[in-house]
């Protein structure tokens, strides 16, 4: 990696990369792109003050009892003390393990030969990684499914204003989407995988692609991230720090630095969707217009 103003973005990267140009004598290089590091460094620097503020002005942190670990006590506890929605804990829990999940059965999965493979693949993602997570801790962890995923019947004008505003965001996405890739560019490690994907996506008939790159992914995605995830977020009392946290790990669960770029705003604009609405009937239609606009490169 160089030194360059998209890595300069980057948090701990921009410096090390800061670091060795000073020390190979580079210090025009170094000089030019020192700006950006020390902006990046300082909000980091800024941001992880303000949690450490927010963590020891909380009771729960500073007067806590060491108590010896009882796993079964502790069971019993997540059983019978549920709250209608999760925590935060059992959100990041929830995240952590879809990233998890996502990791290892995306290492072992082979490229598919065909759409069919190709298709069942992300059936099998979208349900047994995404949704089926989010789910069981609903079931196990939550006193009230229908608050935690949100599932309630959407007013009749939600339905074609989401599907507008995809529409009309969509310009914006195109052109996030060309900065991002103008920023950093597909590795060339990756570009023929992803070019055989786009392939596979021409074999296919309109709507059994629609149902595979937007319905499956829009209901799945939904029920996880602005479902579970996002509830168990909002009991930090900020609501933009809901949103924003859970678009993150929306991001990060698209392996492809460029994707998971392009999936944070929307993540944000789901979750404003989900949080304004109090439903996500809106952001499973949003999602399923924004990835069929997008086409091959939704998801």
């Amino acid at each position: 990696m160089e030194l360059s103003l998209a890595n300069s973005l980057i948090p701990v990267t921009g410096v090390v990369l800061l670091l060795r140009s000073v020390l190979e004598g580079n210090y025009w290089q170094a000089a030019q792109f020192s700006p950006a590091v020390i902006a990046v460094t300082l909000l980091a620097c800024l941001l992880a003050i303000r949690w450490a503020v927010d963590q020891f002005n909380r009771e729960s942190v500073l007067f806590r009892e060491s108590e010896r670990l009882d796993l079964g006590l502790w069971l019993r506890h997540l059983w019978r003390d549920r709250q209608p929605t999760p925590t935060v804990a059992a959100a990041v829990s929830c995240g952590v393990l879809i990233l998890v999940i996502n990791f290892f059965v995306g290492s072992s999965l082979a490229m598919p030969g065909g759409f069919g493979g190709f298709a069942w693949m992300v059936l099998v993602t979208q349900v047994a990684v995404i949704a089926a997570p989010a789910l069981l801790m609903t079931v196990f962890l939550t006193g009230s499914p229908r608050e935690t995923l949100l599932l309630k019947w959407p007013p009749w004008l939600t339905i074609p204003a989401a599907a507008l505003l995809a529409v009309l965001l969509h310009p914006a996405a195109n052109l996030l989407q060309t900065a991002v890739q103008r920023f950093y560019p597909v590795n060339e490690n990756v570009r023929p995988a992803l070019e055989k994907i786009q392939a596979l996506f021409h074999q296919a008939d309109f709507w059994p692609l629609v149902f595979v790159i937007a319905l499956v992914p829009a209901v799945c995605e939904e029920l996880a991230f602005r479902g579970f995830i996002l509830s168990g977020f909002r009991h930090l009392g900020h609501k933009r720090r809901a949103v924003i946290y859970s678009a993150l790990l929306f991001g990060l669960t698209h392996g492809i630095l460029q994707q998971s770029l392009d999936r944070v705003p929307a993540g944000t604009v789901l979750g404003v969707l989900a949080v304004q609405s109090g439903q996500h009937s809106a952001g499973m239609v949003f999602h399923v217009v924004h990835n069929t606009l997008a086409g091959p490169t939704a998801d």
